[in-house]
């Protein structure tokens, strides 16, 4: 693991500091955007600390796939308004459960979950997407770039749009030489670094840092009147 690879790991630590310093200014969305800062930092620990001691770390991969999937699912029941689509969101939680259970003991627990990061990546995606779509529809004062949940979709999208081959033939590269392997994983680090990229400059949104809009968020009044919209 080169340098950029430990860069773009721990660049996580960055948006935990500021989640920590602003929480209580922080909206229930973008707790879970900083919940998700600390698992993330926490599993990337786990992993790190597991192969210095050259064991096996790939059973923190499928943890850490679970944990993702599930503070994903609750913060997009939160971004999206529409009611059917919230409880579509909050049910698909469970098959993919069973799906990432089944991927351990079918094809191993010691072995990189490429399969589960696929279904996982293609999840996201389609959530990202029902909040564009709606987010196109409605309309909000708040211009979009000051706009800290659409920077954490957009980190989110980018992520897993551009990781869904790397996920899909992860264990074709996992088989294959060092250098494809060390090739693959350094391209990884540089989507993950711009996913904890996007999440810092939306906590430093929300916290009002680069914010020239008075806390809290201005388009309040928006997503309520899109909400009265969608279920009247």
């Amino acid at each position: 693991m080169g340098w950029l690879d430990y860069i773009a790991i721990y660049s996580v630590i960055v948006p935990c500091i500021i989640g920590y310093l602003t929480y209580s200014r922080l909206e229930v969305e973008m707790r879970w955007v900083y919940y998700y800062c600390w698992v993330s930092l926490f599993f990337e620990v786990f992993n790190k600390s597991l192969a210095l001691l050259f064991q096996n770390n790939m059973p923190g991969f499928h943890l850490s796939s679970v944990a993702d999937i599930i503070v994903f699912s609750i913060l997009f029941r939160i971004l999206i308004q529409a009611p059917s689509k919230r409880v579509w969101i909050g049910l698909n939680v469970f098959p993919f459960l069973v799906y990432a259970v089944v991927d351990a003991l079918y094809f191993g627990i010691f072995r990189i979950n490429s399969f589960t990061k696929v279904f996982m990546a293609l999840v996201m995606i389609t959530y990202s997407a029902l909040y564009f779509r709606e987010q196109m529809q409605c309309f909000s004062s708040l211009p979009k770039m000051k706009d800290s949940s659409f920077w954490v979709v957009c980190g989110i999208f980018f992520y897993y749009s551009s990781n869904l081959f790397l996920f899909a033939f992860s264990g074709v590269i996992q088989a294959s030489t060092t250098l494809v392997m060390s090739d693959f994983w350094h391209l990884h680090s540089v989507n993950l670094f711009i996913l904890y990229t996007c999440l810092t400059i939306a906590l430093r949104l929300e916290s009002g840092w680069l914010n020239p809009y008075t806390h809290p968020r201005k388009d309040k009044l928006a997503r309520y009147a899109a909400r009265l919209r969608m279920n009247p």
